[in-house]
């Protein structure tokens, strides 16, 4: 089910790329505890954010991945590259604009679109 929803999200981010979503210029960089990320998305909606975590599930088809990222606490965010993701239990540093409500279906996901370049 996670591959699934994993593929789907990696699809939509493809399109997200090429609608012209990658364009990041002009958002200030903010780097953010996930819990406090989660705990206030509208401070953060649209703005390109920096979080550190452990990689809990991942999923990679056609050069697309996506990953759910974990902090300590135990609070969880999708994550959507343009990369293979890390293996699990990895500790990672993510760059990328977050998004409170990225759809897939039904479910409704906070999600973080990592940079290309990051």
């Amino acid at each position: 089910m996670v591959r699934i929803l994993l593929l789907c999200a990696a699809l939509a981010f493809g399109w997200y790329l090429f609608h012209g979503g990658s364009t990041l210029e002009g958002n200030q960089m903010v780097a953010v505890e996930l819990d406090y990320l989660l705990g206030h998305p509208d401070l953060f909606e649209g703005k390109t954010v920096t979080i550190s975590g452990t990689v809990d599930e991942r999923a990679s088809l056609l050069g697309y991945g996506g990953l759910f990222l974990k902090d300590e606490a135990g609070a969880s965010i999708l994550v959507l590259s343009m990369k293979t993701p890390a293996a699990p239990n990895s500790s990672v540093t993510v760059t990328g604009r977050f998004l409170s409500a990225f759809t897939l279906g039904d479910n409704a996901y906070r999600v973080i679109f990592a940079r290309p370049d990051a």
